[in-house]
Parts: structure tokens; sequence; C-alpha cells
């Protein structure tokens, strides 16, 4: 086969076989059922593709796919829920950036927050302190 014609606008590029050659073919019914040959369509990114398609397969790609199903699609998914990452509010894609980034911010300070303990009570309702109080007003000198 030979480049028939390129298309810029559709990224591709045409094939097509001659004539004399694909009539003359034993497997032209299972190939084309046209008497002008068979065409064949190629996108100018074929290579590409193949190659990515060819990473797939690979053993770090499945790893490294299922570290992105623990930790970040996990995130992603919290950010849609809880964090209103259906839209975005704003237009413009260095308002949806800063949107994003501030979410994510957000998401981050959450999470070392609760990683330091920041915000918590240790006992509820100041029981401890209350227990401490209580039980040093029980003791008798000596």
């Amino acid at each position: 086969m030979h480049p028939f014609r390129r298309s810029f606008q559709q990224e591709r590029v045409q094939y097509r076989a001659e004539a004399a050659i694909c009539n003359a073919c034993p497997a032209k019914a299972a190939c084309t059922p046209s008497d002008e040959g068979r065409v064949v369509h190629r996108s100018f990114h074929a290579e590409y593709m193949e190659r990515v398609h060819g990473y797939h397969e690979t053993e770090p790609y499945k790893k490294a796919m299922r570290k992105r199903k623990v930790w970040i699609e996990p995130l992603f998914g919290e950010a849609k829920q809880w964090h209103g990452m259906r839209q975005f509010r704003l237009r413009g894609l260095q308002k949806v950036n800063m949107e994003g980034l501030f979410i994510a911010a957000g998401q981050n300070l959450k999470r070392l927050l609760s990683a330091t303990g920041w915000g918590r009570r240790l006992w509820p309702d100041g029981a401890a302190g209350f227990a401490i109080l209580t039980s040093k007003s029980c003791t008798t000198p000596t």
C-alpha cells in the first residue's frame, strides 16, 4: 500500500492498494468488497499511540495504576463530593487553576491538622481537668 491522500484537517493518512493487485488476491472477499482496492486510514499520531498502548502492558505501568487507585483517585472523589468540584464556579483557565489549587490546599491543610491532632480536645467537656481537681480536694494532707 502507498499513501494515497493526506488530510491535515482530520490528521490522518489514507492508504490505497492498487486495484489490480487487490482484485487478484484470493483473500479479497474477506478484506474488502470494493473493486477499486482496499483503503486504510491511519492517524498521524498512530505510532505514538502504539507506543503508549505498548507501555500499558508493562509491569511498571500496572504498578503505577494500582498506586493511583489507592492514593490519588480517592482524593479526586473527595474533592468532587465534599468540596464542590463537580463544576467550577469561575471561568477562564487561570481562574479554574486557582480554584483547583485552593481546593487541593484545603485538602492538604485538613490532612495536616488531622495528623497533628490540632483542634481536638483530649477529654470530652474538660472531664480530665475536673477529675484532677476533685482528686486533689479529696485527699487529706498528712
